[in-house]
């Protein structure tokens, strides 16, 4: 006959769990959702209008395709995506320019130390005294 502990590896106790330990079904994983600008230029690639497409219609298709609907949102990424030239507005119809977007790397930047600070000469400081009075 087997022992009492090897029973109790066998059969899973109804009793106080130990902390850390994550036994059974776990939470179920939402599916990530890619960022609204490659959500914005998916749908311009997908609806393929020659004259662009407008933002309802562009709206339209990342809400069929990712059930996520946020105008605020959007409109900034429209405009960032214009200011950035990746894309081009013209009559209210957005169209893909064909140049790519490149982001630069927050990491590789160090910061500026004071000692890069531009100087004034002592003529300068003088002279903003003078005008003060």
């Amino acid at each position: 006959m087997e022992t009492p502990t090897e029973l109790d590896a066998l059969i899973p106790s109804s009793g106080a769990k130990k902390r850390g330990a994550r036994k059974g079904r776990s939470a179920p994983r939402r599916k990530r959702r890619p960022k609204y600008r490659e959500m914005f230029l998916y749908a311009l690639r997908k609806l393929k209008e020659p004259k662009g497409s407008t933002m309802q219609a562009v709206v339209k298709c990342i809400e069929q395709k990712y059930k996520v609907r946020n105008d605020y949102v959007l409109r900034h990424v429209s405009q960032w995506l214009v200011r950035k030239r990746v894309v081009s507005k013209r009559k209210n119809r957005f169209k893909i320019t064909g140049r790519k977007l490149t982001l630069k790397s927050v990491v590789g930047k160090k910061k500026k130390s004071k000692a890069g600070k531009v100087r004034r000469s002592k003529r300068m400081k003088k002279r903003r005294t003078r005008r003060r009075r």
